[in-house]
């Protein structure tokens, strides 16, 4: 079982990483700790989604000691979803005041962030930033200054 946590989220993350049977139990017993967090799951059990819904849960294949192949399979999976739950992903953003959105920026420079839907005025400020990416159905929406 393990818990990696993020700290320079505003609303914490956490994936909580777990076999399956006992160690997924006490991963359970460990949830009321956690309240206020977003969680993430990890576990090579597909009926643990039934469980823990609305989060969200990704699996990875189940190894043991003597099944190399499987095992580094099981570490990449893991290393993916450990980068999928530190991006920040726009899915929709109609932007808001530009000196939050700019302490945002600065302050989680190097954090990913995916835009894949709408994104406009202030939130086309994260553009700049070295590890935002964009998908083919993000629309960005630019003005003119206001006021």
């Amino acid at each position: 079982m393990l818990t990696l946590f993020r700290s320079n989220s505003p609303r914490r993350r956490v994936l909580s990483v777990a076999s399956g049977g006992g160690h997924w139990v006490q991963l359970m017993r460990l949830r009321p700790a956690l309240d206020g967090t977003e969680i993430h799951y990890a576990t090579v059990d597909p009926s643990a989604r039934a469980m823990v819904a609305p989060a969200t849960v990704h699996l990875y294949p189940d190894a043991k000691k003597d099944t190399l192949l499987r095992m580094a399979l099981a570490a990449l999976a893991l290393v993916g979803f450990v980068a999928s739950a530190q991006a920040r992903t726009v899915t929709h953003d109609p932007g808001g005041v530009i000196s939050d959105r700019l302490t945002y920026v600065v302050g989680n420079w190097y954090e990913e962030v995916r835009v894949t839907g709408f994104c406009a005025s202030a939130c086309t400020f994260y553009l700049g930033m070295p590890n935002a990416c964009t998908t083919k159905k993000a629309r960005w929406l630019f003005h003119g200054p206001e006021g």
